[in-house]
C-alpha cells in the first residue's frame, strides 16, 4: 500500500507521519531526502558550488538556511535547485517502495500536487488547518510569518489541495482528534493492502 500526503505549511504532515508510523506504516518525508540528497550526493554537491560559490557551505556542510535565502528571493533559483532534486528524491522513495512492495508506505510531499507527482501514488491524502491555527504555530515555531507567506504563495492553496485529494484529515486542535482521524481513515478499503 502507498499513499501520498501533502498539505499546507503547519497544519502538521509531520504529526500524522509521526502517528502513521505508529500504527506500523513506513513514514519516508520527502524534505528529510532531499537533505540527505544534499549531503551525500557529489554531483549535486559540485553543480551548487558551480552556480553559488563555496559560501552555500558552512563547516563542509551545505547551509539550507542561506540555500533558502538564495532561492526564496529569486524564483528562477528556486526553479534550478527544484529540478536538480526532485528527481533524485523521486528516486530515493521509489527505490525503497519498490524494494519492499508488501509494506505499508506514507510519503509525506509537501510539494505533492505542485511537482506532479501525484500521478506516482494511488491515494492522496491532504492534511489541513486554520489560518489562525497555522500562523499562530508559525510564529511559535519559526518567529517569522511574512516568511512564510512568501513560501507558502509558491504552493497551492490549502482548499485546492484538499479537493484535489482522496482523503482529508484536520488539524485544528488537540492531537487526540488527530489520531482518531488517522486511525478511522487507515481502516477504509482504499488505504489497505490488496
Amino acid at each position: 500500500m502507498l499513499l501520498g500526503l501533502t498539505g499546507g505549511m503547519a497544519c502538521g504532515k509531520s504529526l500524522a507521519g509521526k502517528y502513521f508510523a505508529e500504527l506500523g506504516w513506513n513514514v519516508l518525508d520527502a524534505d528529510k531526502l532531499a537533505a540527505q540528497v544534499l549531503r551525500e550526493d557529489p554531483q549535486v554537491q559540485d553543480t551548487l558550488v558551480k552556480r553559488w560559490g563555496t559560501q552555500v557551505q558552512k563547516e563542509g556542510a551545505f547551509d539550507r538556511t542561506h540555500i533558502a535565502s538564495i532561492v526564496f528571493q529569486d524564483l528562477a533559483e528556486l526553479d534550478f535547485l527544484e529540478k536538480l532534486l526532485h528527481p533524485k528524491v523521486l528516486h530515493c522513495w521509489q527505490s525503497q517502495v519498490d524494494g519492499a512492495p508488501e509494506k505499508k508506505w506514507l510519503v509525506e510531499v509537501p510539494l505533492l500536487f505542485e511537482v506532479g507527482w501525484e500521478r506516482h501514488f494511488p491515494t492522496v491524502m491532504a492534511i489541513g488547518a486554520g489560518l489562525q491555527v497555522v500562523s499562530q504555530r508559525i510564529r511559535q515555531r519559526e518567529g517569522d510569518f511574512q516568511a512564510w507567506k512568501k513560501r507558502s504563495e509558491r504552493q497551492w492553496s490549502l482548499p485546492r489541495k484538499m479537493s484535489a485529494a482522496n482523503f482529508v484529515l484536520w488539524n485544528n486542535g488537540e492531537a487526540v482528534f488527530l489520531q482518531e482521524q488517522i486511525r478511522f481513515l487507515q481502516s477504509h478499503p482504499a488505504l489497505q493492502n490488496p
